[in-house]
């Protein structure tokens, strides 16, 4: 082997351990079958997939309550599916989202950007989803958690989250002739948000 291939082997090897680590910290990540397409997925996004692997350096120690690297971890995908919303790519902005999810049910921003998403897309969905933000309710947390969640900023944030969402309703309700794509998602057994 040259040092060249030595040296990729190696990184690989530490990619994939951080991977692994990051992965355990999620509640059913062995059963999952979406996440065996998040590897390929960060793949085609180098920065993305440069941040996401950054969290492995900065919680190796992770055990315990894993609730806030959870949320950071959602709230890293939740970002970059609103990036790519506005860069017009919506099926990469669709599956962004969904693996957001994957590493936080519990966040409300998952449905929000979904809404979002789905209301670009002119698909009666995205109301749906916004009825899901606006009825959410944030599930007790205790420590550190709790903390950020009853932060005044963070609860203006869902504030102004929640006046966007009734503002999508509304725009979706002046337009039945956009298409709705919920029963296609319950076909297909995706209604973990809806």
């Amino acid at each position: 082997m040259t040092f060249l291939e030595i040296f990729r082997a190696g990184r690989k090897q530490k990619e994939a351990e951080a991977y692994n680590k990051l992965l355990s910290i999620v509640p059913g990540a062995q059963e999952s079958s979406e996440l065996r397409e998040l590897p390929e997925f960060l793949n085609e996004n180098q920065p993305l997939r440069k941040q996401f692997l950054a969290f492995s350096d900065h919680y190796g120690f992770i055990s315990g309550d894993t609730t806030l690297v959870r949320y950071q971890l959602s709230d890293l995908f939740v970002a970059y599916a609103t990036h790519c919303a506005e860069q017009g790519n919506l099926m990469r902005a669709t599956n962004c989202a969904f693996f957001a999810g994957i590493f936080a049910k519990e966040n409300m921003a998952v449905p929000a950007a979904l809404a979002e998403i789905y209301f670009l897309w002119e698909d009666l969905i995205a109301a749906r989803y916004a009825e899901k933000v606006l009825t959410f309710q944030i599930p007790k947390m205790d420590g550190l958690m709790a903390r950020v969640l009853a932060d005044p900023a963070s609860m203006a944030v869902r504030q102004e989250i929640k006046q966007r969402m009734m503002i999508i309703k509304r725009e979706c309700a002046t337009h039945p002739d956009w298409r709705d794509s919920y029963d296609l998602k319950v076909q297909c057994g995706l209604t973990e948000f809806l």
